[in-house]
This record gives C-alpha cells, sequence and structure tokens, in this order.
C-alpha cells in the first residue's frame, strides 16, 4: 500500500509512506501548493487549495490587527487613503469635490508571528470633522479631509508604519465656487484647488514635510496629520491624512 518510500519524510513523501496532500501540513511544490498549515479553512493566509490568498480590510473606524502565520516571510501590502468630504453650497446641495484618496503598494520581509495593525482611513465629513486616521477638519462650505490608510508592523505608534496611502482633501463649495481637494498622491500629495478664485489652495504632502497651508486660516498638515481649522471654521477645506497630511485652505 506504499505509494511512496524515500526512507525519511519529505516534501512529497509523508512518514506514512502516503504522497503529499493539500492539508497535511507538508508543502508539496511540485503538486502546484503554494502553502499548506494543515487547514483547509480560508481566512489565514492560505486557502483551502494550498494557495496563498489575499485578505481584505474594508474600514471600520477602528484599529485591526492580525498575526502572520508561522511560515510567512514576505508581505505584500496594498493601500487605498480616503476620499476627503464633499462640500456643501449655497442651493444645499452637497457636491463630490473631495479628493481621491491616494495609493500605496509594497513587499516587505517579515517573520512568522508577526503581527500587523491595519488602520483602513475613513471618508471627510461635509461640513465636519476630518475622516479617522489622520484628516483634518472642515467647516461651514467646506469638508474634511479624508483619512491615511496605513499598516504598522510591531506596534501601533506612528513610526511603527510601513506603509501609507494618504487622504484626499476636502472640497470647499459655497457661493461662488471655492475649488476641490487635492488627490492623496503617491509619493506626493497633490495641491487642493481653489475653483478659479483668488485664494491660494492647500498643498500635498510629502515624505518629508506636511503640506504648506493656504489662505488663512489654512494650517499646515504635520507629521501623520492633515491641516484642520485654525480659530475658525468658516469655509475651511481640511488636509488629507498621509505619512505627513495635506494643508488646510480658506476658501479653496
Amino acid at each position: 500500500g506504499e505509494e511512496c518510500d524515500d526512507a525519511g519524510e519529505s516534501a512529497t513523501c509523508n512518514p506514512n509512506c502516503s504522497a503529499a496532500e493539500c492539508g497535511d501540513a507538508v508543502l508539496n511544490l511540485t503538486a502546484g501548493e503554494e502553502c499548506d498549515d494543515g487547514g483547509v479553512m480560508p481566512g489565514d493566509f492560505c486557502d483551502g487549495a494550498c494557495v496563498i490568498e489575499t485578505l481584505t480590510f474594508e474600514f471600520t473606524g477602528d484599529v485591526q490587527s492580525i498575526a502572520l502565520p508561522p511560515w510567512a516571510t514576505a508581505a505584500r501590502i496594498e493601500a487605498y487613503g480616503a476620499q476627503g468630504g464633499g462640500s456643501r453650497c449655497c442651493d444645499s446641495s452637497v457636491q463630490d469635490d473631495g479628493g481621491l484618496g491616494g495609493y500605496a503598494v509594497g513587499t516587505f520581509d517579515v517573520l512568522g508571528g508577526d503581527t500587523l495593525y491595519i488602520l483602513v482611513g475613513g471618508e471627510g465629513a461635509t461640513e465636519g470633522g476630518g475622516g479617522f486616521n489622520g484628516g483634518g477638519a472642515g467647516g461651514q462650505w467646506g469638508a474634511g479631509g479624508g483619512g491615511a490608510s496605513d499598516v504598522r508592523l510591531g506596534g501601533q505608534e506612528l513610526s511603527d508604519r510601513i506603509v501609507v496611502a494618504g487622504g484626499g482633501g476636502g472640497g470647499n463649495c459655497g457661493c461662488p465656487e471655492h475649488g476641490a481637494g487635492g488627490a492623496g498622491g503617491g509619493l506626493i500629495g497633490n495641491d487642493g484647488d481653489n475653483g478659479g478664485g483668488g485664494f491660494i489652495p492647500g498643498g500635498g504632502g510629502t515624505q518629508m514635510d506636511g503640506g504648506p497651508a493656504g489662505s488663512n486660516p489654512g494650517a499646515a498638515g504635520a507629521l501623520g496629520a492633515g491641516g484642520s481649522n485654525v480659530g475658525s471654521d468658516y469655509h475651511i477645506g481640511g488636509g488629507g491624512g498621509g505619512y505627513y497630511g495635506g494643508g488646510s485652505a480658506y476658501a479653496a
């Protein structure tokens, strides 16, 4: 009844002299297995067909975490920042003028058992607060910036972030139109837009500095946070979160 006998356990022949099969905790590369952790249930990075699986984390407004399996050596992470909030116009309509969130992707060396902490950014609010994870607050006729989405390895501090996708800036309508939020971008966030008016929009954050403030009383972005309303919430568009957040602006 032996299917094989190689005088010892190997990747293709078990100690009971049967060929390695998916779910027996023996990695059989010749059979096309990418992983085999002894389980047949999805959700642990190795699915029921012994193929490495992708896990998707949605926005919850809180920190999420997951421990990597013992066999993990690398993790590929894709992150999408949140959109800035849409702003209110004089006719009471809300336009979808928040900047789109940014995108970041990378492959990182990890160890089995490492814990990843996942923060999925939230959308900025119309005439209100910034989105979860660093979005700056907006104000009347404006909107809050979108929060960044990031993943942290081994801890929950800003210094533990290994990948960050910036959030978009909040919009700013009113009457006349005062512009839209800049997109989260890649390595550098985009500046906001002033809608053709004379006010200065907030600038996009970079890897080294927060985005500059726009027209007063706008505020510059900072490490992990977009600029918010400072002293007045009238006509402020909030900056998006990011590694360094974007700047906020008055009437832009």
